[in-house]
Parts: C-alpha cells; structure tokens; sequence
C-alpha cells in the first residue's frame, strides 16, 4: 500500500491569490496556466501532477509545501 492512498490534496491556492491580490484568470495568463485546469485543481475536481503542482508553487511564489498538503479522505 502506497503512502498516499486513502489521502487527498488540499491547496491554499485561493488564499495566496487573494494574498496577493491577483485574480485567477490573470495568475493563469500571466503563467502560462489553461484557467479552466487551475481552477479544476483549486476547487479540488482534479489532483495535480507532482510537475503541476512545483509549477503552480513557482508561480505563487512559495514552497510547494506551503501551497498543497496532503490531508485523509
């Protein structure tokens, strides 16, 4: 059984947006993001790639760690 089975992931991409005062369409023109994929990723209807999730951390400005946690099902 791997470790993360049973777990999903939780972001704070909303939070940080609002933090720094940038609306979602404009975070994913200016990133390179398809807004329809990131806004499936932060209202949590699609799991991130562990590549999505480093570039959406990037782009925010944070670790990834402070982002997305793991949380139980």
């Amino acid at each position: 059984m791997r470790a993360y089975e049973g777990k999903r992931i939780r972001n704070r991409i909303y939070q940080i947006l609002l933090e720094l005062g940038v609306s979602e369409c404009d975070f994913a023109k200016a990133h390179g993001f398809d807004q329809g994929h990131l806004n499936r990723i932060k209202n949590r209807r699609l799991e991130p790639t562990g590549w999505v999730m480093l570039r959406i951390a990037k782009a925010l400005g944070r670790p990834v760690d402070e982002v997305f946690q793991l949380e139980d099902a």
